[in-house]
């Protein structure tokens, strides 16, 4: 019997709706429409509550380039469901920061 080919995955995925309930408002949307209306933020268009990022890479071998996946997550208003509202990818080289002499004792974690 034939393997079946896996589908690929066409990037950026979006779910506009609560897996859980179908609702369509989530926590950090509502907060930027609320703040919208006041007049405030009005040139931000996607909001979200956090962001998780994955490197999918070859722990065994090197690698010239491995794909990053960005997922961004928000809360339903109505259910309290935690849920990826944007995911996207993007290729990410190796490679080691480059710092000068004076940079060194200076660099923070953000």
């Amino acid at each position: 019997m034939a393997e079946q080919p896996i589908p690929e995955i066409k990037f950026p995925l979006t779910f506009e709706k609560c897996p859980s309930c179908g609702s369509t408002r989530r926590i950090a949307g509502e907060m930027l429409k609320q703040e919208q209306a006041k007049g405030k933020l009005t040139d931000i268009k996607v909001t979200f509550l956090f962001r998780h990022q994955s490197l999918m890479a070859n722990p065994s071998g090197r690698f010239i380039s491995a794909p990053m996946i960005h997922s961004f997550y928000d809360t339903c208003v109505e259910c309290g469901t935690v849920y990826c509202i944007v995911a996207t990818v993007q290729a990410v080289m190796p490679g080691m920061p480059k710092m000068n002499n004076k940079d060194i004792g200076t660099q923070h974690m953000t």
